[in-house]
Protein backbone atom coordinates (compact mmCIF):
# COMPACT_ATOMS: atom_id res chain seq x y z
CA UNK A 1 0.00 0.00 0.00
CA UNK A 2 1.29 3.46 -0.93
CA UNK A 3 0.39 4.89 2.47
CA UNK A 4 2.05 2.25 4.68
CA UNK A 5 5.06 4.46 5.33
CA UNK A 6 3.06 7.69 5.68
CA UNK A 7 0.36 6.58 8.15
CA UNK A 8 2.68 6.24 11.16
CA UNK A 9 3.65 9.91 10.82
CA UNK A 10 0.16 10.83 12.07
CA UNK A 11 0.14 8.55 15.10
CA UNK A 12 2.45 10.26 17.64
CA UNK A 13 0.25 13.36 18.07
CA UNK A 14 -3.04 11.45 18.11
CA UNK A 15 -5.53 12.05 20.92
CA UNK A 16 -7.99 9.27 20.08
CA UNK A 17 -8.25 6.57 17.43
CA UNK A 18 -11.56 5.94 15.68
CA UNK A 19 -11.08 2.46 14.29
CA UNK A 20 -13.60 1.80 11.54
CA UNK A 21 -14.71 -1.36 9.77
CA UNK A 22 -17.67 -2.16 7.55
CA UNK A 23 -20.33 -4.32 9.21
CA UNK A 24 -20.81 -6.01 5.82
CA UNK A 25 -17.13 -6.85 5.40
CA UNK A 26 -15.95 -9.63 7.72
CA UNK A 27 -12.44 -9.10 6.32
CA UNK A 28 -12.33 -5.48 7.48
CA UNK A 29 -13.63 -6.60 10.90
CA UNK A 30 -10.87 -9.23 11.11
CA UNK A 31 -8.25 -6.63 10.12
CA UNK A 32 -9.13 -4.50 13.14
CA UNK A 33 -7.41 -6.94 15.46
CA UNK A 34 -4.99 -8.62 13.06
CA UNK A 35 -3.53 -5.55 11.33
CA UNK A 36 -4.54 -2.18 12.73
CA UNK A 37 -4.35 -2.72 16.48
CA UNK A 38 -0.68 -3.69 16.43
CA UNK A 39 0.24 -0.90 14.00
CA UNK A 40 -1.47 1.82 16.02
CA UNK A 41 -0.20 0.61 19.38
CA UNK A 42 3.33 0.18 18.09
CA UNK A 43 3.46 3.87 17.20
CA UNK A 44 1.33 5.27 20.04
CA UNK A 45 0.01 3.05 22.87
CA UNK A 46 -1.60 5.92 24.78
CA UNK A 47 -4.76 7.19 23.01
CA UNK A 48 -8.19 5.73 23.72
CA UNK A 49 -9.98 3.87 20.94
CA UNK A 50 -13.55 4.06 19.71
CA UNK A 51 -14.55 1.13 17.50
CA UNK A 52 -16.92 2.17 14.71
CA UNK A 53 -19.01 -0.15 12.54
CA UNK A 54 -19.82 1.59 9.26
CA UNK A 55 -22.40 0.86 6.56
CA UNK A 56 -24.91 -0.42 9.11
CA UNK A 57 -27.72 0.33 6.64
CA UNK A 58 -26.42 -2.52 4.44
CA UNK A 59 -26.65 -5.23 7.11
CA UNK A 60 -30.13 -6.23 5.87
CA UNK A 61 -29.67 -5.30 2.19
CA UNK A 62 -30.69 -8.30 0.07
CA UNK A 63 -28.02 -7.76 -2.62
CA UNK A 64 -25.29 -7.52 0.02
CA UNK A 65 -26.56 -10.63 1.81
CA UNK A 66 -26.60 -12.60 -1.45
CA UNK A 67 -23.05 -11.51 -2.28
CA UNK A 68 -21.81 -12.41 1.21
CA UNK A 69 -23.55 -15.80 0.98
CA UNK A 70 -21.61 -16.57 -2.20
CA UNK A 71 -18.47 -16.46 -0.05
CA UNK A 72 -20.17 -18.22 2.87
CA UNK A 73 -20.00 -15.04 4.92
CA UNK A 74 -22.54 -12.91 6.74
CA UNK A 75 -22.57 -9.38 8.16
CA UNK A 76 -20.74 -8.75 11.42
CA UNK A 77 -23.23 -8.84 14.30
CA UNK A 78 -23.43 -6.02 16.81
CA UNK A 79 -22.74 -8.58 19.56
CA UNK A 80 -19.49 -9.67 17.85
CA UNK A 81 -18.44 -6.05 17.36
CA UNK A 82 -19.10 -5.18 21.02
CA UNK A 83 -17.13 -8.26 22.05
CA UNK A 84 -14.19 -7.14 19.91
CA UNK A 85 -14.41 -3.61 21.34
CA UNK A 86 -14.11 -5.11 24.82
CA UNK A 87 -11.23 -7.41 23.78
CA UNK A 88 -9.17 -4.55 22.33
CA UNK A 89 -9.89 -2.22 25.24
CA UNK A 90 -11.93 0.26 23.22
CA UNK A 91 -13.85 2.81 25.27
CA UNK A 92 -16.94 2.19 23.18
CA UNK A 93 -18.57 0.86 20.04
CA UNK A 94 -20.86 2.83 17.71
CA UNK A 95 -22.60 1.61 14.57
CA UNK A 96 -23.14 4.23 11.91
CA UNK A 97 -24.31 4.82 8.38
CA UNK A 98 -23.13 7.68 6.19
CA UNK A 99 -26.04 7.00 3.84
CA UNK A 100 -28.78 7.40 6.46
CA UNK A 101 -26.68 9.63 8.76
CA UNK A 102 -27.47 7.22 11.62
CA UNK A 103 -25.18 7.83 14.63
CA UNK A 104 -22.68 9.99 12.73
CA UNK A 105 -22.88 12.73 15.33
CA UNK A 106 -22.48 10.15 18.12
CA UNK A 107 -19.26 8.84 16.55
CA UNK A 108 -17.66 12.27 16.59
CA UNK A 109 -19.13 13.22 19.96
CA UNK A 110 -17.63 10.10 21.51
CA UNK A 111 -14.25 10.79 19.88
CA UNK A 112 -14.18 14.39 21.06
CA UNK A 113 -15.19 13.49 24.61
CA UNK A 114 -12.61 10.69 24.74
CA UNK A 115 -9.87 13.04 23.55
CA UNK A 116 -10.83 15.74 26.04
CA UNK A 117 -11.03 13.25 28.92
CA UNK A 118 -7.68 11.70 28.01
CA UNK A 119 -6.11 15.15 27.85
CA UNK A 120 -7.50 16.15 31.25
CA UNK A 121 -6.37 12.88 32.80
CA UNK A 122 -9.94 11.66 33.23
CA UNK A 123 -9.88 9.13 30.43
CA UNK A 124 -8.05 5.86 30.07
CA UNK A 125 -4.32 6.38 29.62
CA UNK A 126 -4.00 3.39 27.36
CA UNK A 127 -6.87 1.79 25.57
CA UNK A 128 -6.20 -0.67 22.84
CA UNK A 129 -6.79 0.04 19.19
CA UNK A 130 -7.16 -1.39 15.75
CA UNK A 131 -8.79 -1.08 12.35
CA UNK A 132 -8.54 1.83 9.99
CA UNK A 133 -10.24 4.87 11.31
CA UNK A 134 -10.25 8.50 12.12
CA UNK A 135 -7.38 10.03 14.01
CA UNK A 136 -8.01 12.96 16.26
CA UNK A 137 -4.68 14.79 16.37
CA UNK A 138 -3.36 17.77 18.30
CA UNK A 139 -2.80 21.08 16.58
CA UNK A 140 -1.10 24.20 17.89
CA UNK A 141 -3.94 26.72 18.07
CA UNK A 142 -5.75 27.95 21.17
CA UNK A 143 -9.15 27.54 19.54
CA UNK A 144 -11.06 24.39 18.80
CA UNK A 145 -11.72 23.43 15.23
CA UNK A 146 -13.54 20.29 14.19
CA UNK A 147 -13.39 18.95 10.66
CA UNK A 148 -15.44 15.99 9.56
CA UNK A 149 -14.32 13.50 7.02
CA UNK A 150 -16.17 10.53 5.70
CA UNK A 151 -15.26 7.69 3.43
CA UNK A 152 -18.07 8.10 0.91
CA UNK A 153 -19.46 11.25 -0.64
CA UNK A 154 -18.30 14.25 -2.57
CA UNK A 155 -15.36 16.38 -1.65
CA UNK A 156 -16.07 19.86 -0.38
CA UNK A 157 -19.79 19.38 0.32
CA UNK A 158 -21.32 20.64 3.54
CA UNK A 159 -23.27 18.46 5.93
CA UNK A 160 -26.05 19.56 8.29
CA UNK A 161 -23.62 20.64 11.01
CA UNK A 162 -21.60 22.95 8.72
CA UNK A 163 -18.66 20.60 9.11
CA UNK A 164 -16.44 20.28 6.08
CA UNK A 165 -17.08 16.89 4.48
CA UNK A 166 -14.22 15.63 2.34
CA UNK A 167 -13.26 12.38 0.74
CA UNK A 168 -10.44 11.05 2.94
CA UNK A 169 -6.85 10.96 1.84
CA UNK A 170 -5.00 7.74 2.47
CA UNK A 171 -7.88 5.32 1.97
CA UNK A 172 -6.50 1.90 2.78
CA UNK A 173 -7.44 -1.72 2.78
CA UNK A 174 -10.87 -1.79 1.17
CA UNK A 175 -13.42 -1.16 3.90
CA UNK A 176 -10.92 -0.07 6.57
CA UNK A 177 -9.71 3.50 6.39
CA UNK A 178 -7.57 6.06 8.17
CA UNK A 179 -8.30 9.77 7.98
CA UNK A 180 -7.58 12.54 10.45
CA UNK A 181 -9.75 14.89 12.45
CA UNK A 182 -7.82 17.71 14.09
CA UNK A 183 -8.75 19.01 17.54
CA UNK A 184 -7.04 22.35 18.13
CA UNK A 185 -6.54 23.90 21.55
Amino acid sequence: DDFDSLRPLCYPQTDVFLVCFSVVSPTSFHNVKEKWLSELRQHNPRPPIVLVGTQSDLRTDVKVLIELAQYREQPVSEVAARRLAHQIGAIGYVESSALTQRNLKEVFDQAILAALEARSGGGPSAATSAGGGVLLSRGGSSKRSFSRYRKLGGGGAKDGNNANVKKPQGNVDGENFVVSLDLWY
